[in-house]
């Protein structure tokens, strides 16, 4: 079909049926008014297609439907159940300040990129299944509930991800409610780091990167237990080295070769000496040698490094709990 204008059109009396019909070239049904139900199955748009302020007054069906360019839905009237199921948008699909005053479908549909914006969803909205390269939720509530069960997006801004997981609490989600999160601090960190977030002083700016980077490296935002693991080993090799290079009044060993043997006894010693260290409850000697100053404070900090590396590896262990 070549470039079909549909503009203001009303559509009335029955059921609207464009199933399976290609549109070649640019579709226009802004303000349009479809007074029944009206069936989009497996449509295919391959150029810009903009339903801005059309009306749909019946369901609206847009199941397997393919839409190649821009999209627009912008102030639109979705009376009844609105369905997106198995879509497909390779382009941006706007709605902005539509109106949904029934159940919303969008579940196991694959998108570019989604703006939904300004939208006070009455009744619930289904997500799941769907694969969405980006998505902005801004201005947007869903006043029922909203499914994101095993949807992927990859790219979002923190108040989004923020909106997703608290739909993801609210149905019990833990696995992706985990997931959601890491997502929402990462996408905290980014926002930091390019300066986007002006509420924030550039002390307390370098503060919050601190702690999402100390987050991030220790546990991957809780979500990695062997990420805690090895944070807390390196930490600990890092002050064990630094204690007995600077932190003791005179050396246990000497600096030299000698034979095989005495190499692996002084490796056998220096290991059962770093196993103890990394007890946050160690003593204070090495061989009856104490601590100079210094190594007293090195000592110090490291007990709060490796005990905090101890805290984030039971944290990650938790994941599924903390929500």
């Amino acid at each position: 079909m070549a470039h079909v204008v549909f503009y203001s059109t009303h559509f009335s009396g029955k059921k609207t049926h464009f199933d399976s019909v290609h549109f070649y070239s640019k579709s226009d049904f802004a303000t349009s008014h479809f007074e029944e139900d009206v069936d989009f199955l497996s449509t295919k748009f391959f150029e810009e297609t903009d339903f801005s302020s059309t009306q749909f007054l019946g369901h609206a069906l847009f199941n397997n439907s393919y839409f190649r360019n821009n999209t627009k839905f912008d102030s639109a009237l979705f009376e009844k159940t609105t369905d997106f199921t198995e879509t497909e948008f390779e382009n941006e699909v706007n709605f902005d300040k539509a109106l949904f005053n029934l159940i919303a479908k969008f579940n196991k549909s694959k998108i570019n990129e989604a703006n939904i914006l300004n939208i006070y969803f009455k009744f619930p909205v289904d997500f799941s299944d769907s694969e969405i390269e980006k998505i902005d939720l801004t201005g947007t509530v869903f006043n029922a509930y909203a499914v994101f069960n095993n949807c992927d997006i990859k790219n979002a801004d923190r108040n989004t991800f923020r909106i997703i997981k608290h739909e993801l609490i609210r149905n019990n989600n833990r696995l992706d409610t985990v997931i959601y999160h890491k997502k929402e601090m990462e996408a905290f960190r980014k926002e930091l780091n390019e300066n986007k977030n002006n509420k924030y002083s550039t002390l307390k700016k370098y503060q919050e990167l601190f702690v999402l980077f100390i987050n991030r490296w220790s546990n991957n935002y809780g979500t990695s237990w062997l990420r805690g693991f090895g944070f807390t080993f390196i930490i600990a090799f890092i002050f064990f080295f630094l204690l007995v290079q600077c932190g003791l009044n005179e050396r246990y060993f000497a600096w030299g070769w000698d034979n095989w043997s005495s190499f692996w006894d002084v490796c056998d010693m220096h290991l059962s000496y770093f196993f103890k260290f990394i007890s946050p409850t160690h003593g204070f000697e090495f061989d009856g040698i104490k601590l100079s100053g210094i190594g007293y404070f090195i000592d110090f900090i490291s007990r709060i490094a490796i005990g905090f590396g101890y805290f984030q590896i039971i944290q990650a262990f938790r994941k599924y709990k903390i929500w």
